[in-house]
């Protein structure tokens, strides 16, 4: 059975009419269907949540670009919560242009986003880069400031599932038991045939003292989930990305990584000296990643993994955007 929220299906109904209006020769749409929250199967599997999916892309190079765009709030007070930022409307334009330039000169198929807001801050993004993203989603998850993770896209979504309202221990134990500090959705899309699945990663900052041990709860539940997803198809593409909070041989990266069969990191193919996204006091630290399944792994075009460092970039977040093309056949 399809469940869609009342936002999804106001959405959904839109893209009709959108998709529509473009038969009859008008302009191509700037939002088509995308899927709303799924239900848990409660061992991280693909539930039948939703649909809304389209036919998939071609195969080809698809570039997946990753980046956490640091506070990206509008312009209005939703919440009690003393961290959320309320930009002034010229604050919010600048920090709105420097990531759509970025956006629009990597031209990624495939963007996920820690940091947006609300689905309304998404909507304004993904216009403003361009018509041909033509899904976009972002489930409010458990984060007090408000900031979740959010995708938009080229390729419509087939289904997307979150995990935000499971609770889990680090592995060994019983407690405490802990949920994602935002959410671990899943993005399945079909490309050139294939299943392609994108987990979207925005785990426990180092701040606070539950910080270690939740990030590697989060860490290893994550895996849990792709584990989920490869026992109900062996042969899907499975991609986790974000903002991990962490840095390679860290036990939260480690629980993702290193159980077989082993996940690989795309930034393993950038230079050493600069292997790097995130500038904290002066140490400059990997903690946004790209984990590839071996089937997703196959797939890595080793020589495009790039960390964009570029003026805008800098302008728009503390973050460096994370980017890797992908060969589906």
């Amino acid at each position: 059975m399809i469940r869609l929220s009342s936002s999804s299906l106001a959405r959904l109904i839109a893209s009709v009419l959108a998709l529509a209006a473009c038969r009859d020769d008008a302009a191509p749409p700037t939002s088509a269907a995308t899927s709303g929250q799924g239900g848990d199967d409660g061992d991280g599997g693909r539930s039948p949540g939703t649909g809304g999916g389209g036919a998939g892309a071609p195969g080809g190079p698809i570039k997946v670009l990753n980046w956490n765009v640091r506070n990206m709030f509008d312009t209005k007070k939703d919440s009690t919560d003393e961290g959320e930022d309320v930009p002034t409307q010229a604050q919010y334009d600048f920090k709105m242009d420097k990531v759509v330039t970025v956006l629009q000169a990597a031209a990624p198929q495939v963007v996920v986003l820690a940091e947006i807001e609300n689905q309304s801050v998404l909507d304004d993004l993904a216009t403003r880069i361009g018509p041909q993203y033509i899904a976009r989603e972002l489930i409010e998850g458990n984060d007090p400031r408000g900031i979740d993770v959010a995708v938009v896209s080229t390729i419509a979504f087939d289904q997307v599932v979150s995990h935000k309202d499971e609770r889990f221990a680090v592995e060994g134990t019983t407690a405490p038991t802990f949920n994602f500090t935002r959410d671990c959705p899943e993005f399945h899309m079909t490309i050139g045939g294939r299943h392609v699945v994108f987990l979207a990663i925005h785990l426990r900052s180092k701040l606070g003292d539950e910080g270690a041990d939740k990030r590697l709860a989060e860490g290893q539940r994550a895996r849990a989930i792709a584990n989920g997803l490869l026992a109900a198809d062996p042969n899907a593409a499975v991609i986790l990305l974000g903002d991990f909070n962490d840095v390679p041989g860290s036990p939260p990266i480690e629980a993702v990584r290193a159980p077989e069969p082993a996940f690989l990191s795309a930034t393993d193919f950038v230079p050493e000296a600069d292997r790097w996204t995130f500038n904290f006091q002066g140490n400059r630290e990997l903690i946004d990643h790209q984990l590839s399944n071996p089937n997703a792994a196959a797939l890595l075009d080793q020589a495009s993994v790039v960390i964009d460092r570029s003026p805008p970039a800098q302008s728009a977040s503390d973050h460096s955007p994370l980017s890797a093309v992908y060969v589906v056949p």
